[in-house]
């Protein structure tokens, strides 16, 4: 039992007879890398399947993903899905991604590459 309660404090932080928590489901998780409040940033979305890379809004950067706004409303769904390459204008760096959620012409990035110098020219 011993061995219970510290697996249990291991993963939620607090002890196993702890009154104030009903459930497993009650326990809050920490995320792996904070996002930090910044302007918005001017940038590109582009993928093989594009013929043109997409202006944007990057959003809640953080060290592993950011997320962004496509100013096209005209890019079809298909498009923004898979693999793609986020440009930074004020970095002059891009960084390939993979789209992890999309909600309207908002789009979840998780960076799959270190940051380098950019491959292509952008508008």
């Amino acid at each position: 039992m011993r061995l219970l309660n510290q697996l249990y404090f291991l993963l939620f932080r607090r002890k196993w007879d702890d009154p104030s928590s009903d459930s497993c489901e009650a326990a809050t998780f920490e995320r792996i890398a904070l996002r930090k409040a910044q302007r918005l940033q001017e940038g590109f979305v582009w993928s093989e399947r594009m013929l043109t890379p997409r202006a944007c809004s990057i959003r809640d950067a953080s060290a592993t993903g950011a997320r962004v706004d496509i100013w096209d409303e005209t890019v079809k769904p298909s498009l923004l899905g898979g693999d793609l390459t986020l440009y930074f204008c004020g970095d002059r760096n891009e960084v390939d991604c993979s789209a992890m959620w999309r909600k309207g012409h908002s789009i979840g990035l998780r960076f799959t590459s270190r940051f380098r110098p950019p491959t292509r020219r952008y508008g």
